[in-house]
């Protein structure tokens, strides 16, 4: 695993890491990281210190594979750098790259009822304000007269004498403003 260089750099308050975004699916199971580190060249793994209320839910019980014992820990959650890189030797004999870390878990992540509430929020109020900015776009357009004219001649927009439409009213056409082309 290639991580980002900031990953490695501290801040301004002395602490280096970065925050997870998704879900971090772990192992209590030193046997089980182990077999999910792959063959790589100097694999990477995660050694991770959790408190009391920073820890993540155990899933064994909901997986297709209990004898993982697998920990799911939040999104948003911060992983923390709290010791020196060891490189260490596995039971098959494969050196790891392995990274003393802490998390804090994001407690006010909200859930995914909520998260979806909330984007359809988002997405019906965007819809609203295009649509607002689409008919004020139009309006202005039926109120230049020479997007009128032009309109006339095409034969999408030329007037439907059967519904009296067109691309301008009669109140627009009546508008007398002076159209210029350019050529």
């Amino acid at each position: 695993m290639r991580l980002h260089s900031e990953f490695w750099l501290e801040d301004g308050n002395g602490t280096k890491g970065g925050c997870e975004r998704a879900f971090l699916s772990t192992t209590a199971d030193m046997k089980v990281a182990t077999f999910y580190l792959g063959d790589k060249v100097l694999p990477t793994m995660f050694s991770i210190e959790c408190g009391a209320l920073d820890k993540g839910a155990c899933i064994s019980w909901l997986s297709q594979f209990p004898e993982e014992d697998e920990v799911l820990m939040p999104p948003r959650s911060f992983l923390e750098v709290v010791g020196i890189l060891v490189v260490r030797l596995t039971d098959g004999n494969v050196q790891v790259l392995e990274i003393p870390m802490r998390i804090s878990c994001n407690l006010f992540t909200p859930t995914i009822e909520k998260s979806r509430a909330s984007r359809k929020t988002q997405l019906s109020s965007m819809l609203d304000h295009t649509t607002a900015e689409i008919h004020r776009d139009l309006d202005a357009l039926f109120l230049d007269m020479c997007v009128s004219e032009r309109a006339k001649s095409d034969i999408y927009c030329a007037n439907d004498s059967q519904t009296g439409g067109g691309w301008a009213t009669s109140a627009h056409r009546q508008k007398k403003t002076r159209c210029t082309t350019r050529r």
